[in-house]
């Protein structure tokens, strides 16, 4: 999204804060509807227990027996209250673990990093250099796994009877605001690097581009049930399960995995 203008100077119809806002398109016409995919509204649900749970963005596929491409994207902080749709907090944080974060942007985050070549040429190293050596690999030879989700705040929505009354909030941005005052950020990114060591038998000695999110996600289900993944949650940053990285052995071998890293 882009603003135009200097400040608050006219609110539009539908509540605009700014002289304008738009928002940016894609290089392709593309119909209405991609507009709230792309950033979609929040959307509350009254649980049994008297709680909201939010819900925005569309619901990660990655751990599938073909992963999809969409990657966890969550409408508030991991370990903070929710924010609800009327700009406060809600009484408890979303419920979310470790387990869910995804691990398909390994090669990627890894070149951002710098640890892998940027470029196919660094990308097809991770896939098949397995020598210690490699910044990219433990001291096995087997590739290291990032993980991550996103934290973003969703659309705000109008309701008919909002538009053009006393009531407005000040647009489409006015979850991104309010996350900014409430969190000090609008956005955060979470972090684990994960390790199979010793499980030499997940790792092919060469694989293709297309082959990324099933040798990806195979290394990570690895991990996840060798490590107990799912106990790192919402209330695991004030009270973690553990400290630096978590070593476990099963049947299968010995896995590492660090505590998630917050980059806001």
């Amino acid at each position: 999204m882009g603003t135009v203008g200097d400040g608050n100077a006219f609110p539009s119809p539908i509540g605009e804060s700014l002289d304008g806002t738009v928002e940016v398109m894609p290089q392709a016409s593309v119909p209405t509807s991609w507009y709230r995919d792309a950033w979609p509204n929040l959307v509350e649900t009254l649980a049994a227990d008297a709680s909201i749970a939010s819900a925005s963005w569309t619901p990660s596929d990655w751990d599938r027996e073909v992963p999809g491409s969409v990657p966890p994207v969550w409408p508030s902080p991991w370990d903070r209250p929710a924010l609800k749709r009327d700009g406060t907090l809600a009484d408890r944080p979303d419920h979310h673990s470790l387990s869910e974060l995804s691990p398909l942007h390994t090669i990627t985050m890894l070149q951002c990093a710098g640890i892998v070549p940027a470029g196919e040429a660094g990308s097809d190293s991770y896939r098949h250099d397995r020598s210690p050596k490699r910044p990219w690999n433990d001291r096995h030879g087997n590739p290291l796994i990032v993980v991550c989700s996103t934290f973003i705040p969703p659309r705000y929505d109008f309701t008919p009877e909002e538009n053009e009354s006393a009531r407005l909030k000040g647009g489409r941005d006015y979850l991104l605001k309010k996350a900014k005052t409430l969190y000090g950020c609008n956005s955060a990114v979470y972090v684990a690097v994960a390790a199979v060591s010793d499980a030499t038998d997940l790792v092919p000695a060469h694989w293709s581009p297309a082959d990324d999110a099933v040798v990806l996600r195979r290394l990570w289900l690895r991990v996840r049930e060798t490590c107990g993944t799912g106990v790192w949650n919402e209330t695991s940053f004030t009270q973690p399960p553990w400290k630096g990285t978590k070593r476990a052995k099963r049947a299968g071998g010995v896995c590492f995995i660090t505590f998630p890293e917050a980059f806001r």
